[in-house]
């Protein structure tokens, strides 16, 4: 299942290129961890932590 983000830009939701299983490092305790998306609906690139994720 694809973990899901809000956009910071137009706050529409999108499917992250990042899933959740097991031996991922979303499951290890560094919560400095930050990745760069960007929006399939307004083309604005985010840094997004694990904090930003969720299922839907």
């Amino acid at each position: 299942m694809p973990l899901m983000v809000k956009c910071k830009s137009c706050r529409g939701e999108f499917s992250s290129k990042y899933q959740m299983n097991d031996t991922s490092s979303w499951h290890k305790p560094n919560y400095n961890l930050e990745i760069s998306l960007i929006c399939p609906g307004c083309g604005k690139t985010n840094e997004y932590s694990k904090e930003d994720h969720f299922f839907k």
